[in-house]
């Protein structure tokens, strides 16, 4: 049992039971909530909780404060929600009760805040390349810059694997499907026929079917398209 579960059943009640939760997610400190009726949230209750170091409302995410051992809750509330479903019914109550606007922040911030620990780690990593770099700290020809380039640069290079992963579970779909969309968006023809372009290189023009022309675009570090095509 993990020194968690109390905390993770006392929160789960304060904050209108299990029907009262309709998605959990975490980011770098905090527990993350989307609620069915803001209502049942039994805020100063919740601030009362061993463990729990403040809990606030933003927008219509509600934020339970944890701090470095948020993994761990999260565990821990996640065995006792399990696969969080919401009836028809709950899902057009949430909807009406949030304007446009707030449910694209909520999407937004649901889909980067999983993504986040990766995206600091390597943008932390890039500055310190960047200084070895000014500095010439190490030969940058070296395998060991190399290295610490290719560290630095995958999250980024790679962020619509990321953010696929993570729209899929906001927007509760196949999580693998997400990612093989991303594939298709990264795939080495795509790549390679638009640094070939760049280049002024002469390339074979893609045709679905003869119908559907399909332009050579560079997906790398892009984030529209992937949240869009999830």
């Amino acid at each position: 049992m993990s020194k968690y579960t109390d905390l993770a059943t006392e929160l789960i009640e304060l904050m209108g039971g299990k029907k009262n939760i309709k998605a959990a997610w975490h980011c770098v400190t905090r527990l993350r909530f989307n609620v069915v009726d803001t209502r049942k949230i039994q805020l100063d209750n919740i601030k009362k909780i061993k463990g729990v170091m403040g809990a606030q409302f933003s927008g219509e995410q509600f934020q339970v404060i944890i701090g470095n051992e948020v993994d761990d809750a999260f565990e821990a509330v996640q065995e006792q929600l399990g696969d969080i479903a919401s009836s028809e019914t709950d899902e057009s109550a949430e909807k009406s009760s949030k304007g446009i606007i707030s449910r694209l922040m909520d999407f937004i911030s649901g889909t980067f805040t999983p993504a986040l620990p990766a995206i600091i780690g390597a943008g932390l990593l890039k500055g310190v390349v960047s200084l070895i770099e000014a500095f010439n700290w190490m030969p940058t020809e070296g395998a060991a810059f190399n290295i610490l380039q290719m560290i630095s640069d995958g999250a980024f290079y790679f962020l619509p694997f990321l953010l696929a992963v993570s729209a899929a579970r906001k927007l509760k779909t196949n999580e693998y499907l997400a990612m093989s969309i991303a594939g298709v968006l990264l795939y080495p023809t795509m790549v390679d026929g638009f640094n070939a372009l760049s280049a002024g290189e002469a390339v074979q023009e893609l045709n679905l079917f003869g119908i559907l022309p399909v332009p050579y675009l560079n997906y790398s570090s892009s984030v529209i398209p992937i949240l869009l095509a999830v």
